[in-house]
């Protein structure tokens, strides 16, 4: 079952941002959320995606939390003070309670 996503007043769904600097992720997510009848942008560049998150509105923004540049923390900080109504997601394979406390703050 699909959940729906935020709607713009036109009544047309925005898009899902992924970021990720790994391009085999990118395509598994983009791949299915796009079989759910989403339209998804992917960036591998964390500052690319942020200028994005700056021009453009999303109702949901998916990062990954180690990348070069910028973690997915910077990213979604960033994401929140520009499109505080964005569902934001963060996903690792890296658990460390600290981490998951500083994300969830």
């Amino acid at each position: 079952m699909t959940t729906p996503v935020s709607h713009p007043p036109g009544g047309k769904s925005l898009p899902i941002l992924i970021v990720d600097d790994e391009e085999i992720i990118l395509a598994a997510l983009q791949e299915t959320l796009r079989r759910a009848g989403h339209e998804v942008i992917t960036f591998s560049d964390p500052l690319a995606a942020v200028a994005e998150i700056k021009q453009r509105q999303f109702s949901v923004i998916i990062t990954d939390l180690t990348m070069p540049g910028l973690s997915g923390l910077e990213i979604l900080a960033e994401a929140r003070k520009a499109q505080p109504f964005a569902t934001r997601i963060l996903i690792t394979a890296v658990l460390k309670l600290d981490t998951v406390i500083e994300a969830i703050n």
